[in-house]
C-alpha cells in the first residue's frame, strides 16, 4: 500500500477540527486491505528471530521473515498516515516508530475535543426553531446539521429527525403535529419535507383569504342651508365594512 496511493483514496486531510471524519475514512480504507490489526493491536509485531529450536542447517536462529514482513507493511501504514495529516499534525507525531503508535497518539490528542464538538451539534439540533423562517430554511438548518454530525461518523436516525423538526415548529402548526403523531404508520424525513411545504402553502392562502373586516370610511359632505345668511357645511362620516372577497 503505496502512500500515494493512499492519499488519492482518502481525500481527507487530518487537521484540529476533522479528527472523526479523518477517523472514518481512515479506519474504513485499513479494514478493507485487512491491516486495521494495525492500528488497534490485534495484529502484533511477530518476534525478530524464530525459536532456537528451529536452528537451521548451519546451526544459527535463522530470521523470522514474517517480522520482516510486519516491519515492511507496517512503515508503509505510518508512512500513509504522515501523508494524511496536515503539517501542524505531524509535527506531533512524527517521534512515533510504528502505526499503532500513531494512531493511539492521535487518539489521546484530539479524541476528548470531537466529542466536545458532536455534543455542541447534537446540542444545536434539538435547539433549532423554525421562528420567523420559511420552512425550506428551516428544514435545510435541521439537514446542515445532520450532515455535520454524519460526517464525523455521529448519524441522526430519520425519525429522530422528524422528531426534531416537529419540535421546532410554531404554533400555527400545532393541529398538523397532532395529525403527524398520532398516525400509526411512521413516517420519513423526505416526506414530512414535503407535507410541510404543502402545509404552508395552505397557511399561507388561508391568511390571504381570511382578512378581519376592515373600516372602509366614505367622507361625503353636504350643505344645509339653516337661514339666508349662513350655510353650514356638515361632514358626514359614512362607515362601511367591506367585506372579504372569498
Amino acid at each position: 500500500m503505496a502512500s500515494s496511493t493512499f492519499s488519492q483514496t482518502i481525500s481527507v486531510k487530518l487537521n484540529s477540527t476533522n479528527y472523526l471524519l479523518w477517523h472514518s475514512h481512515f479506519s474504513a480504507y485499513l479494514r478493507g486491505h485487512d491491516l486495521f490489526g494495525h492500528v488497534d493491536g490485534s495484529t502484533p509485531c511477530p518476534p525478530r528471530d524464530l525459536s532456537a529450536g528451529e536452528k537451521n542447517s548451519e546451526g544459527t536462529v535463522p530470521k523470522n521473515q514474517a517480522f520482516n514482513d510486519w516491519v515492511k507493511q507496517d512503515q508503509l501504514i505510518l508512512s500513509a498516515i504522515y501523508a494524511s495529516v496536515s503539517e501542524g499534525v505531524h509535527s506531533q507525531i512524527v517521534r512515533c516508530s510504528t502505526a499503532r503508535d500513531v494512531w493511539l497518539r492521535l487518539e489521546r490528542s484530539f479524541a476528548s475535543s470531537s466529542q466536545a464538538r458532536v455534543m455542541q451539534l447534537q446540542l444545536q439540533l434539538s435547539r433549532t426553531k423554525k421562528g420567523s423562517s420559511s420552512i425550506m430554511e428551516y428544514l435545510t438548518t435541521i439537514t446542515s446539521i445532520a450532515d455535520r454530525l454524519a460526517a464525523v461518523s455521529k448519524p441522526v436516525p430519520d425519525s429522530d429527525l422528524v422528531l426534531y423538526a416537529l419540535g421546532g415548529l410554531g404554533p400555527e402548526y400545532g393541529s398538523f403535529v397532532t395529525s403527524i403523531t398520532t398516525r400509526l404508520d411512521p413516517i420519513s424525513f423526505d416526506d414530512l419535507h414535503g407535507y410541510l411545504l404543502s402545509h404552508e402553502i395552505r397557511l399561507t392562502e388561508d391568511a390571504a383569504q381570511i382578512e378581519v373586516a376592515a373600516p372602509a370610511v366614505n367622507v361625503s359632505t353636504k350643505t344645509e342651508h339653516r337661514n339666508p345668511r349662513h350655510s353650514e357645511v356638515v361632514v358626514v362620516v359614512v362607515v362601511s365594512f367591506v367585506a372579504a372577497e372569498v
